[in-house]
């Protein structure tokens, strides 16, 4: 049962790692593509960036996202798959070759968007002759990432996933409440700092916890990389109080600095 335990940590919280980094190198590539084709409208550039998500470019960035984990966590010493700290995953990110690993997909997904027809051949030599600037804004937004921390969007949708991986049951009271989101109210953010992270967790994403049970571990080790279940256990200790002994109709919010405090309060 332990070992089902760690698998599912490690799926949940490698799931919202490549979320953090997907949208960051999706944003670098956005960026990148309208320096080094200026002379196209914004329309022109959707349908280029599409095509070359749709042609391999998107599975390629999520398999080099994955792949510098893995080899990150080796690097690290890590051997449950579960990370203990948020430096463990920028040495993670930033050992395991993932710019290398984009470059190579990039040079085939240019080639096959042209043989498919989607650019031209004067888009393609653009493209080829400007790859190094995306490669440049890919790898300087995940070091902006792991130095200086991220802000992050928590959909429910991210919510529900990393409950399903824990196997939490939603209710169909749950799933309306989710589906409304007029009843699903509060903020729901993570901000990461060098030395510890801010949570706001809406009225549905408070009740994934409150029914989670000790399941309710793993479902916050995936919303919130670099923690571990040790934390995360921590973390639960205080929220469940929270929730039980006080009125959250928004939601909560979580403050947590390493070594020096661990906040909770309905939002």
């Amino acid at each position: 049962m332990e070992i089902n335990n760690n698998i599912n940590l490690e799926k949940s919280n490698n799931n919202f790692l490549n979320n953090i980094f997907g949208k960051t190198i999706n944003t670098a590539i956005d960026i990148g593509l309208r320096a080094i084709l200026p002379d196209l409208i914004e329309n022109q550039i959707i349908d280029i960036k599409n095509s070359l998500l749709e042609n391999g470019l998107k599975s390629g960035i999520n398999t080099a996202i994955n792949s510098a984990i893995d080899f990150g966590k080796s690097a690290a010493g890590i051997v449950t798959g579960n990370f203990e700290n948020i430096n463990q995953v920028k040495i993670a990110i930033g050992n395991g070759g993932i710019v290398d690993n984009i470059s190579t997909v990039l040079d085939k997904v240019i080639n096959t968007v042209y043989q498919k027809g989607y650019i031209n051949k004067n888009t393609q030599n653009l493209i080829k002759n400007g790859k190094n600037v995306l490669l440049n804004n890919v790898s300087n937004n995940i070091k902006n990432v792991t130095e200086d921390g991220f802000s992050l969007q928590i959909s429910d949708e991210m919510a529900i996933e990393s409950a399903k991986i824990n196997n939490i049951e939603i209710t169909d009271e749950m799933k309306s409440l989710a589906e409304n989101m007029t009843k699903a109210s509060g903020r729901s953010e993570l901000k990461m700092y060098k030395n510890g992270f801010d949570l706001w967790l809406n009225s549905f994403q408070t009740s994934l916890v409150a029914v989670g049970g000790s399941a309710a571990l793993g479902f916050l080790v995936g919303l919130i990389p670099g923690i571990g279940a040790s934390l995360a256990g921590t973390l639960l200790a205080a929220i469940l109080p929270v929730i039980s002994g006080e009125y959250c109709p928004n939601g909560i919010f979580v403050s947590y600095r390493f070594n020096q405090y661990l906040r909770v309060r309905p939002q």
